[in-house]
């Protein structure tokens, strides 16, 4: 089963902090020169900063998709209160409280 995205930069980000430890504090037992390290440590740090970005997408994005999901509920207030009506918002408020627990 292939990783959620969530997964996948969650282990991108891990990677990087575990390289930019190695890289920025073994300056005498690695044989590379400076502007190796620097060119790497630089790329690394791009690349945890963009994994940070897309965690707040994500996040923008589950936040986005409740507030549709609110909207549809209240959508519902023109339908006469009956069993059609309560199982739409019943539905709906079960995939909200999954969405909570995650």
């Amino acid at each position: 089963m292939k990783p959620s995205s969530k997964e996948l930069l969650d282990g991108i980000s891990r990677h990087c902090a575990n390289q930019l430890t190695y890289y920025r504090y073994n300056r005498h037992t690695l044989l590379i020169s400076e502007k190796y390290r620097s060119g790497r440590v630089t790329a690394l740090d791009y690349v945890q900063e963009l994994t940070h970005h897309y965690f707040e997408q994500e996040y923008a994005l589950k936040k986005g998709f409740r507030h549709e999901l609110e909207a549809q509920i209240h959508a519902t207030a023109y339908l006469n209160d009956n069993d059609y009506r309560h199982g739409i918002i019943d539905a709906i408020r079960d995939i909200i409280d999954e969405l909570e627990r995650e």
